[in-house]
C-alpha cells in the first residue's frame, strides 16, 4: 500500500519538476516560497491589535494557540515519520536548501494554511475575500513541490494539519477565552 502511494507521489513530483515552464518561473516560485518562511506571521497576528480590532485579545489568542499546537504537531510528525526529502530518493537537485532533513509534512504549507484558515474563519467569515489568502497558501504548497523539497503528499498533509488546527482553535471556546 505504502509503495503504491509513494510511486504515485513520486510520479506527480517528477511531472511538476519537469514542467516545461518551471525554469522561466523559478525566481517567482522561490519568492512565493519565501513568503511562507514565517517572517510575516507575527505581523499578521499583531496587526489586528495595532488596528484596535481585538480589544479582548481573542484573535491573538487563537493565533497563539494555533501556532503552539500546529508547530508541536508538525515537529512530532516530522521527526517521528522521518520521510526523506525527494533529493535523497531521486537523482534531482532542489532549487533551494531546505531548513531540515525530513519532508513530511510540509511546515511551510502547514503554517500557511493555519494562518489562512484562521483569517477565513475569524476575519473574512467565509466571504469571497478568503479566497485571496487561500490562493496564497495553495501557491506556497505548490512552490515547495516545484522547488523539489517536498512531495505532493507532504504539502497535502501540511494543508490538512494547518487547516484542522485552525478550525479546532477558532471554534474552541477554550482558546478564545484563555
Amino acid at each position: 500500500m505504502f509503495d503504491v502511494i509513494h510511486k504515485w507521489d513520486t510520479r506527480w513530483l517528477l511531472r511538476l519538476i519537469h514542467w516545461p515552464k518551471r525554469a522561466q518561473f523559478l525566481q517567482l516560485i522561490r519568492l512565493v516560497s519565501r513568503t511562507g518562511d514565517g517572517h510575516a506571521y507575527p505581523i499578521i497576528a499583531f496587526a489586528h491589535l495595532a488596528l484596535g480590532l481585538d480589544s479582548n485579545l481573542r484573535v491573538f489568542k487563537i493565533f497563539l494557540a494555533g501556532f503552539c499546537i500546529e508547530r508541536s504537531a508538525y515537529f512530532v510528525m516530522k521527526n517521528s515519520l522521518r520521510r526523506r526529502r525527494p533529493t535523497e530518493h531521486l537523482s534531482l537537485e532542489s532549487a533551494v536548501t531546505p531548513g531540515d532533513r525530513f519532508s513530511f509534512p510540509s511546515g511551510h504549507t502547514s503554517a500557511a494554511f493555519l494562518v489562512t484558515t484562521i483569517l477565513a474563519l475569524v476575519f473574512f467569515e467565509y466571504s469571497a475575500l478568503a479566497l485571496i489568502p487561500l490562493a496564497w497558501a495553495c501557491a506556497i504548497g505548490c512552490s515547495r513541490v516545484l522547488l523539489g523539497v517536498h512531495y505532493p503528499l507532504d504539502t497535502i498533509a501540511g494543508c490538512l494539519l494547518g487547516s484542522s488546527v485552525a478550525i479546532f482553535v477558532s471554534n474552541s471556546a477554550y482558546f478564545a477565552t484563555l
